[in-house]
């Protein structure tokens, strides 16, 4: 019962919620490379879930893809044992966690847009809120959803004061 209740909160996730908290791990998380899979694991996206394409359809805020050079880097911390990620960690050690480190490309990765550095810090609150603001206030999106939620964020967008701008520069 609980499987199938999890499955249809995936098909029922407003788009914009499921991007808002990949956001929200991308600036926020200790390390500055995520994984599609520790997202998936993370965030517990069912099959209904495209993460890969919601993050490449808004490349303003993310980096699809992390430089081979810093993947090479990670690849030998994971080796060593040191930052794993939990979806790795689950894996014994021995020959299988190996191989599914050796099989990691750069395309297994992104990150934020602000945290393009190696061991980034984590962003700002001010540049998290600036990241929610924006999804929130994002037409594109709401392709994804009905008239009536369509119409509910219009009207709240129309009571709201002004928001602030933030001044900012992609790194």
């Amino acid at each position: 019962m609980r499987k199938a209740n999890e499955r249809q909160q995936g098909r029922n996730r407003d788009p914009l919620d499921t991007l808002s908290a990949i956001w929200i791990l991308a600036s926020n998380d200790e390390n500055p490379e995520i994984s599609y899979a520790g997202l998936r694991r993370r965030l517990r996206f069912d099959d209904a879930v495209d993460e890969r394409q919601l993050v490449a359809e808004h490349g303003e805020l993310f980096r699809l893809t992390i430089p081979e050079a810093r993947l090479g880097e990670l690849k030998e911390r994971f080796r060593a044992g040191k930052h794993l990620r939990s979806w790795l960690g689950e894996v014994p050690e021995g020959a299988e966690r190996e191989q599914i480190i050796e099989r990691l490309t750069s395309n297994d990765l992104f990150r934020s847009q602000f945290r393009a550095e190696s061991k980034a810090p984590r962003s700002p609150i001010e540049i998290v809120d600036w990241g929610l603001q924006h999804i929130d206030r994002n037409p594109v999106k709401e392709k994804h959803m009905s008239t009536n939620t369509i119409e509910q964020r219009s009207a709240s967008h129309a009571q709201a004061s002004e928001p602030k701008l933030l001044r900012w520069t992609m790194a």
